[in-house]
């Protein structure tokens, strides 16, 4: 079990047991939340998580949209950084081989960002919103794939339907991204180069 699921599952297993506690006469400023669980494994689990994780899996409606945005639009920007370059060089090449390699690059690239999103805390009113744009970005994502199996069967056909694919994914992203207030994420610039062909040596 990694680290962040043993801390999952630790706030699970506090939320269970804490319950609200009728304050004493003499703790009343310091109402007790720890009546269902001992004092020792409560320390460990606040020590482990802090206060704040706790609080927020114990029933808290998440981050602000502004909160996210703030942790969202920098991995957005990061990544954008990493792809626009990957699709430039893709744009200036006619070599196969390379095209492939780039297409690759590209794919991983955006499974990584995709994860990083996803792992984040969302607010829980937009739930259904982020659920169509995590939908979206896994599509975009699987239209490169698409791309990537044509270009190796040098299927030209199916080379033209998959960039058109790419790019209409790509559109909605934008505008589920727009939706979400994640400005750093929108990708105008596009997926692949209009120069990926069959052409050029293998």
């Amino acid at each position: 079990m990694n680290d962040q699921s043993l801390r999952a599952e630790l706030a699970r297993f506090a939320c269970s047991r804490i319950t609200p506690a009728a304050p004493t006469r003499k703790g009343a400023a310091r109402s007790s939340y720890t009546a269902g669980v001992s004092k020792r494994i409560y320390e460990a689990v606040l020590a482990t998580l802090g206060a704040a994780v706790l609080l927020a899996a114990c029933g808290s409606s998440g981050p602000t949209q502004a909160e996210y945005d703030r942790k969202a639009n920098p991995i957005c920007t990061l990544y954008n950084v990493r792809v626009n370059a990957v699709s430039t060089a893709i744009s200036k090449t006619k070599d196969r081989s390379t095209i492939e390699a780039d297409l690759a690059k590209e794919i991983s690239l955006l499974s990584q960002e995709d994860q990083k999103l996803v792992a984040l805390a969302r607010p829980t009113s937009e739930k259904s919103a982020f659920a169509r744009l995590y939908a979206q970005q896994q599509g975009e994502t699987n239209d490169l794939r698409t791309l990537l199996l044509a270009v190796e069967q040098r299927d030209v056909g199916k080379i033209d339907s998959s960039l058109s694919a790419a790019d209409g994914s790509l559109i909605t992203l934008d505008d589920e991204f727009k939706a979400a207030g994640l400005g750093a994420c929108i990708q105008a610039s596009g997926t692949t180069g209009s120069s990926t062909s069959t052409g050029g040596s293998s």
